[in-house]
């Protein structure tokens, strides 16, 4: 069973229209595509994926329709959740996906201050073919 929209709001409660947490998805989507090989490591079941795939959706959603942490009588004071530079740890559910992910590649891409990601092929690369 794919991901869905309305699994996300299961997760995370937003006033988000359909299409942004489709896109924020979509996002999710291209970044376990990218890193996570299911073919790689068996315990990646398609039921894993979906729950990473709901929940770093429901991260992206936490940093777009921001959490507030705590508002004055007067309401004239909000402070939101989160502080930049913390990768996934900036919400609770960036640090779900970590949890779920039993090979490890998330915390790795998400963690604070990481830079570079590093890639390996599985054949070498002719340098002729690089540009």
């Amino acid at each position: 069973m794919a991901a869905t929209e309305t699994e996300v709001k299961l997760v995370i409660d937003t006033d988000l229209v359909t299409d942004q947490i489709n896109q924020m998805l979509l996002s999710a989507e291209n970044i376990l595509v990218a890193h996570i090989d299911p073919l790689a490591d068996p315990r990646v079941t398609a039921a894993v994926r979906d729950d990473m795939k709901i929940w770093l959706a429901a991260h992206f959603v936490a940093i777009r329709d921001r959490r507030v942490k705590e508002e004055s009588a007067d309401g004239i004071r909000t402070i939101f959740e989160g502080k930049v530079g913390l990768g996934l740890d900036v919400t609770i559910y960036g640090q779900q996906v970590k949890m779920i992910d039993p090979t490890g590649k998330i915390a790795e891409i998400g963690a604070p201050g990481r830079k570079r990601l590093a890639f390996h092929f599985s054949e070498p690369r002719d340098e002729a073919l690089d540009p």
